[in-house]
C-alpha cells in the first residue's frame, strides 16, 4: 500500500499517546533518547518498514541519524547500520553534509515543516539522485524540537523525463521553425491552425495572421479542398499520408503545385492535432510537364512523319502518273491531235503541278510556323479590301460555283495586322467552305471590326462535322469522319489554327451535321507592336 507523502508526514505529527514519541518526556542527553528509542523500536519498525518512500529519521541535538527505513535502504544503498548513529559528516563530503545542514536549519527556523522540492541525495555507488523531500519536526511534552524525519519521494526519473521532454521540446521548436519545408499545425476537431513555420508563409505568401486562428481547409490558397478533406480523413485512419500533389494559389495570385505529407498526433493530455508538410516542387512539376509535352510532341511528329510519308507515297504518286501519262500521250500523237485535245492535257499537266506545289507549300507552312522561325509581319491595311480580294480569288479558283456573300460591319479600316497570316486563313476556310457544300449555296464571310480587334465569321451550309470529331479538328492530316469521297490532305484547318495563334488570336467552331459549320476568328489590333517597330527604327535613323 502507498501512503500520500502529504498524509503520511501529518500522521507522524499527531500519533496516539499511549504509543507516542512525541509525547514523551525526555532530556537533552543521547542516553535518554537511545534508551526512549530502543523502548519504542518494534513501533518504529512497524510504521516506518511499511512505508514506500524513504524515510530517515535524525536527532536534532547531535545531528546524528537514528533510524532510516527498508525502503531507504534500497534506494540510497547503505545499510542501516552504515547509516544509524552517524552524522551527515561521517557519511558524505562536507559539500553535501553543509547542503544537508542547511535544510536542517531551514526546519528549524520554520517550527514545524518544510518542503524541498528538489533535493539531491548521493547513493553508495556515487549515483545523484532528486528527491522531493518533506521535513517534519517531531517535539517533547515541553514543546522542544527532538527528532528530524525526512520522508522523500525519488523524482529522479521524473526530473529526467521533464528533461528530456523538454529538450525534445526545444529540438522540435528548431526545427518546426528553421525548416526549409513549410509546416503548418491544426487541431483535428476544429480545424483551427495553431502554428506555422516561415517556410509556409513564403509558400503561400500570406502573413501568419492572416491563417492563425482561422479554419484550415477554408483558407482562400487551397484549389483543390474536397480533395484535401478527402486526405486528411485517411490520414485520421491511418495515422500518416504521404506526397500527395495539390495546387494553390498564393496571395499573388501565382499557382503552384506543392507536396503535401499529412500526420495524425495523437496524446492522452491534450486534444489531438495535424501536422502537414508542404514542399514546393512546382519547378520539379514545370519540368516534367515540359518533358511530357516535349515526349507527346515527339510522339505527334513520329504519327506526323508516318502520316505524311503515306501521304506523299499516295498523292504525289497518282499526280505524277498523270502527268507522266499525258506527257507520253503528248509525245506519241502529239502531232496528230488538234489544238484543243492538245490544250486539254497541257491544262491537266499545269494544273496537277500546281496541286502537288500548293500541298507542298501547305507542309513547308506548317513546318516553319513549328519552328518558329514564321514571323509576324503587321502593318497598316483596309480590312474590307482585302476581304473582297480574298472573295475574288477564291470565286475565280473555284469557277464561281458558290456565293460567297461578304459583309463588313464597322468603319476601322486601318487597323495593324498581319495580311499574309489572314490570307491563309481565310483562303483555307472558305476553299473548306466550298469544299464541303452543295454547288450553288451560299457561303456567309463577316468582318466586324473596332479599334481594338476585328472578328471574322465564316458560315456554310454544308455536311458539318461530327462532334467527336471537333476537338481533333485543327490536328495536322485529320480529315473528318464524314467526308466521303472529297479531297483534301487534312492540312488547310491545321495552317488555320496556327495562324491564327502566331497572331494572337482565336478560333471557335460551331458545327452540327448536314447542318453546316461555323467558324469564329478574332484578331487583336497589332498596332502597337508597329509603333514599337517604328520607334527602333526611328532611333537607329538618329544613331
Amino acid at each position: 500500500m502507498v501512503i500520500p507523502l502529504k498524509s503520511l508526514s501529518n500522521e507522524l505529527r499527531t500519533i496516539p499517546d499511549n504509543n507516542s514519541i512525541a509525547r514523551v518526556s525526555l532530556s537533552d542527553n543521547e542516553p535518554r533518547t537511545r534508551k526512549i528509542y530502543n523502548q519504542n523500536e518494534n513501533f518504529f519498525k512497524i510504521i516506518l518498514d511499511s512505508i514506500t518512500f524513504p524515510v530517515f529519521i535524525k536527532d536534532v541535538n547531535s545531528s546524528k541519524y537514528i533510524y532510516i527505513n527498508d525502503h531507504a535502504e534500497d534506494v540510497i544503498g547503505y545499510k542501516k547500520d552504515e547509516i544509524i548513529g552517524k552524522t551527515s559528516e561521517d557519511i558524505f563530503s562536507n559539500v553535501l553534509a553543509g547542503y544537508y545542514r542547511q535544510h536542517d536549519l531551514k526546519l528549524l527556523e520554520n517550527g514545524d515543516s518544510v518542503v524541498i522540492e528538489e533535493e539531491l541525495r548521493k547513493t553508495k555507488s556515487n549515483v545523484l539522485k532528486i528527491f522531493k523531500t518533506v521535513k517534519k519536526l517531531i517535539y517533547d511534552q515541553e514543546g522542544k524540537p527532538l527528532f528530524i524525519v525526512d520522508i522523500c519521494e525519488d523524482i529522479t526519473f521524473l526530473k529526467d523525463f521533464t528533461e528530456e521532454t523538454d529538450s525534445g521540446e526545444q529540438m522540435f521548436s528548431r526545427l518546426f521553425y528553421s525548416s526549409p519545408v513549410g509546416i503548418l499545425l491544426f487541431d483535428l476537431k476544429n480545424y483551427h491552425v495553431m502554428d506555422v513555420n516561415q517556410s509556409y508563409l513564403d509558400l503561400i505568401e500570406f502573413e501568419k495572421e492572416d491563417i492563425l486562428g482561422f479554419k484550415f481547409d477554408e483558407s482562400s490558397y487551397w484549389l483543390e479542398t474536397e480533395k484535401l478533406n478527402e486526405l486528411i480523413k485517411k490520414a485520421i485512419k491511418t495515422l500518416k499520408t504521404e506526397n500527395n500533389e495539390f495546387k494553390i494559389i498564393t496571395k499573388s495570385g501565382k499557382f503552384k503545385t506543392v507536396l503535401l505529407s499529412v500526420e495524425n498526433i495523437s496524446s492522452k493530455e491534450s486534444e489531438p492535432w495535424i501536422i502537414l508538410t508542404a514542399l514546393d516542387i512546382t519547378e520539379r512539376f514545370n519540368a516534367n510537364e515540359e518533358i511530357r509535352r516535349a515526349l507527346e510532341k515527339e510522339k505527334s511528329l513520329n504519327v506526323l512523319k508516318k502520316r505524311f510519308i503515306a501521304m506523299i507515297s499516295h498523292e504525289f504518286r497518282t499526280p505524277l502518273t498523270t502527268i507522266m501519262l499525258s506527257a507520253d500521250l503528248l509525245k506519241r500523237y502529239g502531232d496528230q491531235w488538234q489544238p484543243e485535245e492538245k490544250i486539254k492535257y497541257y491544262d491537266r499537266i499545269q494544273n496537277t503541278i500546281l496541286n502537288m506545289t500548293q500541298l507542298m507549300e501547305n507542309v513547308l507552312i506548317i513546318d516553319r510556323i513549328d519552328s518558329g522561325i514564321f514571323e509576324l509581319h503587321p502593318d497598316y491595311m483596309d480590312i474590307k479590301a482585302f476581304c473582297e480580294a480574298v472573295v475574288d480569288n477564291v470565286s475565280m479558283l473555284n469557277n464561281g460555283e458558290h456565293n460567297i456573300l461578304y459583309n463588313s460591319i464597322g468603319n476601322c479600316n486601318r487597323l495593324v495586322l498581319d495580311e499574309s497570316l489572314l490570307a491563309l486563313i481565310f483562303t483555307n476556310l472558305l476553299t473548306n467552305a466550298i469544299k464541303y457544300s452543295p454547288k450553288g449555296s451560299d457561303i456567309f464571310f463577316e468582318s466586324y471590326t473596332n479599334l481594338k480587334d476585328v472578328v471574322f465569321v465564316v458560315k456554310d451550309f454544308g455536311i458539318g462535322i461530327p462532334k467527336k470529331d471537333i476537338e481533333h479538328l485543327f490536328d495536322t492530316f485529320f480529315r473528318a469522319s464524314n467526308i466521303g469521297q472529297v479531297a483534301g490532305y487534312g492540312l488547310g484547318l491545321s495552317i488555320v489554327k496556327k495562324c491564327v495563334t502566331t497572331h494572337k488570336g482565336t478560333i471557335m467552331v460551331d458545327s452540327e451535321e448536314k447542318r453546316g459549320t461555323t467558324f469564329t476568328i478574332r484578331i487583336p489590333n497589332l498596332d502597337i507592336l508597329v509603333s514599337v517597330r517604328k520607334a527602333k527604327n526611328t532611333l537607329l535613323v538618329n544613331i
